[in-house]
């Protein structure tokens, strides 16, 4: 399944100082408010000023970043309230995804089935590599619950947290470890896909709760980390 950035055709040098820089931002392991030197950026990834800019762009846009009047930018605090806020957004998106599910004629259920299915590879994985492919696939099944859902301006939408949604995924992944089940993950997710091809009238409100113990989950994972 492509991600919700795939159109943009980035280079995987821009990916990489993306995926990491975007990780130390959400953990405020840079100073609030001091500007980025490119030049310190390119030489810490070994990458070009022009990679390290693309990526200062994008998580600006994300709102992980603050433009300076002199046009430098600085971080942003990853506050409490930003990540409840976050998973705030995240809920209205995926709660109207699921009510347009349920309100069309007939359900066009591949995408979802194929991004459930792919939670039985995870029993293929150990170590740190179980936990990235966790945090991908578990990814990949809320965004095809908002594909599924046939409106594309939602799925726009969706496309904006995405990169943030994938981050807090995976950093909640590798913090939560054993105290996660793969078995106990893939019937949770089987439970919503279910409910939605039932069109069983509470499918958004198991969602909801879904949504609400990953944000407690993830709050207490960031408090671990930081």
């Amino acid at each position: 399944m492509e991600s919700g950035n795939s159109s943009l055709q980035r280079s995987p040098t821009v990916e990489m100082v993306l995926e990491d820089m975007r990780e130390r931002l959400i953990l405020n392991q840079f100073e609030e408010g001091v500007p980025l030197a490119e030049n310190t950026l390119a030489g810490k990834y070994g990458v070009s000023r022009g990679t390290v800019r693309v990526a200062l762009q994008t998580l600006e846009k994300e709102g992980l970043l603050l433009v300076l009047d002199n046009g430098r930018k600085a971080p942003l605090q990853v506050s409490e309230k930003f990540v409840r806020d976050l998973y705030s957004v995240r809920g209205m998106i995926e709660r109207e995804a699921v009510l347009c599910c349920l309100a069309r004629p007939s359900i066009d259920g591949q995408i979802l089935t194929k991004a459930f299915s792919d939670f039985y590879k995870l029993y293929t994985y150990e170590g740190d590599e179980l936990y990235r492919q966790r945090s991908i696939i578990n990814a990949d099944f809320h965004r095809a619950v908002v594909t599924t859902a046939g409106n594309r301006p939602l799925l726009q939408c969706w496309n904006t947290i995405d990169p943030l949604v994938r981050c807090i995924t995976k950093l909640n992944c590798f913090t939560l470890r054993e105290n996660e089940d793969n078995g106990e993950l893939v019937e949770s997710h089987r439970i919503l896909m279910d409910a939605i091809f039932k069109r069983q009238p509470d499918a958004a409100c198991l969602l909801q709760r879904h949504i609400e113990t990953a944000k407690e989950d993830t709050m207490q994972g960031l408090l671990k980390i930081k």
